[in-house]
């Protein structure tokens, strides 16, 4: 399998459309609650929207159990950097809450598809 055989463009693409409407839900949740809780729970329902376009149109492959229980992990490493780089930007660098998620995506990104394609290529052992 070549590493760029459509994938990374349909990456790119899913994930915009998960990161618009993720962070749509980062900004209602911003009006009623601290950035940090607005920010987990909007990744938590990223999570799960990225689940079924990276599994279904990213690497077509079909949703099953063993992908879905090992694709969280994809996204707690991330939410882990991710976390890290909001609370650096907003409490060091004084840059916005409502930007600074935007701003780590760019260290995120290109680790997340290089876990994800892994995770869903991965043959299944039985």
């Amino acid at each position: 399998m070549k590493f760029f055989d459509g994938s990374v463009a349909r990456f790119l693409l899913a994930g915009t459309l998960n990161t618009g409407a993720t962070y749509a839900v980062y900004l209602l949740l911003l009006q009623v609650a601290p950035y940090a809780i607005a920010f987990s729970i909007s990744f938590v329902a990223g999570i799960l929207l990225s689940y079924a376009l990276n599994a279904r149109f990213v690497f077509r492959r079909r949703t099953a159990w063993h992908s879905f229980l090992r694709f969280p992990l994809i996204y707690l490493v991330q939410y882990l950097i991710a976390m890290l780089l909001v609370a650096l930007c907003v409490e060091r660098l004084g840059i916005a809450p409502w930007l600074a998620p935007l701003l780590c995506l760019v260290v995120t990104i290109p680790m997340t598809y290089v876990l994800a394609r892994a995770v869903f290529n991965r043959p299944v052992t039985r």
